[in-house]
């Protein structure tokens, strides 16, 4: 497959997913947690990464950057959220010949344990004893190749299955989405990329049809030395969703240290969609995100190990943290 044709499949899938989002079949969104950075780079440049490459986590950001992985690697991530809120994820990501690649992946949110209630004649709740611990989990596949010196392509399947009960037994309520980004290396030191995220049906909750949120994301970066111990990353992306009807306009930073330390921060200024069900009313209200963390890729012995970290401060909510292990051989 040439540039021209990836490219031409691209505008048409941005194309038709906007159409579907003229019929909508409810005003509301599910598995918004598929947005959530689940590795601590991400979440330190507050999602500013659809170019950044060579890391298994690209499947998250911009499956393109998978190709440029040349070790097998292992990536663990943990995030703890609000309250008893965790999300954790997996990856196995597999170099198959000359700028080719291949991932396996698994990612959950839990929500932590609930208490069951009835509502008694009276309408006053009360606990039945009983708990439940509901769970959403995808499992998913990706391949990416370059098909040039300077242009990648990847793609990905995942398999997102929501299990309100915790006992597995709303298997049905799943869907098939699909993941696929290009990158460009412009000029030596600079990258661009455009990935599409979450692409596909709708999900049931009971009687009703909710849609997955679609990502479309770009961004461009530019890498350079100021210091000969040090070297320097700037992005500069935009990610607009759907059916949120947000845009996110997102500057990061990665200061790369003696090769092996990692220094990022991100700031996130986005119009968040708001809607009055009662009055109709609707709007858009400008908010920021903050993202910090540091990192670092060490050897030992014929095996390299990475360790990162992020924090991200919270503006009406509690703080997050996670942390991304990263094994390499």
């Amino acid at each position: 497959m040439d540039k021209k044709k990836l490219i031409a499949i691209l505008i048409i899938l941005f194309s038709n997913s906007l159409n579907a989002m003229e019929g909508d079949i409810t005003d509301t969104y599910t598995l918004g947690w598929m947005l959530n950075p689940f590795d601590a780079k991400a979440a330190a440049l507050c999602n500013a990464v659809a170019t950044f490459k060579g890391y298994p986590q690209s499947i998250y950001w911009n499956p393109a950057g998978l190709a440029y992985i040349d070790k097998y690697f292992v990536s663990f991530n943990y995030s703890s959220l609000l309250f008893e809120t965790n999300s954790n994820s997996f990856i196995l990501a597999i170099p198959a010949g000359k700028k080719s690649a291949f991932a396996f992946n698994y990612k959950g949110m839990g929500f932590g344990q609930i208490e069951e209630t009835r509502m008694p004649s009276g309408n006053n709740p009360s606990e039945t004893g009983n708990s439940f611990s509901p769970k959403e989990f995808a499992i998913g596949a990706y391949f990416a190749k370059t098909l040039d010196e300077n242009f990648s392509f990847g793609a990905g399947i995942n398999w997102v299955v929501t299990d309100l009960d915790g006992d597995l037994s709303s298997m049905a309520d799943s869907v098939f989405l699909f993941d696929i980004g290009v990158l460009w290396n412009l000029k030596n030191n600079i990258n661009a990329g455009v990935s599409f995220m979450n692409i596909g049906g709708s999900i049931k909750h009971q009687s009703i049809y909710e849609k997955p949120p679609i990502a479309y994301r770009a961004g461009i970066d530019w890498t350079f030395s100021p210091l000969e111990i040090m070297s320097l990353t700037l992005v500069l992306n935009s990610e607009f969703l759907q059916p949120a009807k947000t845009l996110d306009f997102i500057f990061g930073t990665e200061v790369k240290l003696l090769e092996n330390y990692f220094l990022r921060f991100g700031y996130n200024f986005y119009n968040g969609y708001w809607r009055n069900f009662e009055t109709l009313e609707e709007g858009f209200e400008k908010e920021y995100k903050l993202g910090f963390g540091v990192g670092t890729m060490q050897k030992i012995g014929p095996v390299l190990v990475g360790l990162d970290y992020a924090f991200n401060p919270g503006n009406t909510l509690s703080s997050s943290q996670r942390v991304s292990v990263n094994i390499a051989y």
